[in-house]
């Protein structure tokens, strides 16, 4: 069966993918992933996402399919229902044109590259999930904060350290073959 993505998402879906630019292969080298980012599908082609020079914003869901080296995988959360799907999405939409956090995503590459070089038993990370103040996410965590305002947790830990593999990993998400 060979479908397209904008055959088989539904509101509510997640997006993670990754792109062939600098800033993809870097976050995936930090984090040892295979994906760079994460978005959340709202319908109508189009997914919101927490955008490096952007901030929170919505596009076409295009803008990632066009380019053929773009590994995209779509994921749906178990037993997630229609009615609270839509409820996530419009609570995402209630944050556009939130900014992106370049800071705080320093934060989440010094926590890896700690880790990476087994430098952690000298150097500990307090995360504070202070998502519910942000005035700014970046990608993951716009996404778990918008899933865990409705109950919904992809990891155990603090969503402030949230990586776009984490959220393709956890138990509560399926891949849906596109």
């Amino acid at each position: 069966m060979n479908t397209s993505i904008y055959d088989e998402a539904q509101i509510g879906d997640i997006i993670v993918l990754n792109t062939d630019d600098f800033i993809s292969k870097f976050i995936r080298w930090v984090t040892d992933s295979k994906y760079s980012h994460v978005c959340v599908y709202i319908g109508g082609g189009e997914v919101i996402e927490s955008a490096n020079g952007y901030g929170v914003r919505i596009i076409d869901l295009d803008e990632y399919t066009e380019d053929p080296r773009t590994l995209l995988t779509l994921l749906r959360v178990r037993s997630l229902s229609p009615a609270k799907a839509k409820k996530i999405v419009e609570y995402a939409i209630g944050y556009i044109y939130r900014g992106y956090d370049f800071f705080g995503l320093i934060g989440i590459f010094s926590k890896h590259i700690v880790r990476k070089l087994n430098l952690n038993r000298w150097i500990t990370f307090y995360g504070k999930n202070r998502a519910d103040e942000a005035a700014a996410f970046w990608c993951s965590e716009f996404v778990g904060h918008c899933y865990e305002k409705f109950g919904i947790q992809f990891v155990k830990h603090d969503i402030t350290y949230l990586t776009p593999d984490e959220i393709k990993k956890s138990r509560i998400v399926k891949e849906i073959k596109i």
